[in-house]
C-alpha cells in the first residue's frame, strides 16, 4: 500500500520522488504515522485521507 501511496503522491504532483520517499519513511507498512512532529503529522493525515478516498474497500481492509 505504501507504493500505491507513493504513486498517488507523485501522480498528483503532491511530492517528487525524493519527497515521497521522505514521507513514506514516516509511515509503517500499514500507513500508521511514526516519528513525526505535529505539523508533519497534520500534513500526512490530510494526504492519507485524500489517498484513502481513492482506495477500494478491499485495499483499506488490507491495512487492518
Amino acid at each position: 500500500m505504501k507504493s500505491k501511496f507513493k504513486n498517488y503522491l507523485i501522480s498528483h504532483n503532491l511530492a517528487n520522488q525524493a519527497g515521497a520517499d521522505v514521507l513514506l519513511s514516516r509511515l509503517t507498512d500499514k500507513l500508521d504515522i511514526i516519528n513525526c512532529n505535529k505539523i508533519e503529522t497534520e500534513i500526512l493525515e490530510d494526504l492519507l485521507a485524500e489517498f484513502l478516498d481513492t482506495c477500494t474497500i478491499q485495499e483499506i481492509a488490507s491495512l487492518l
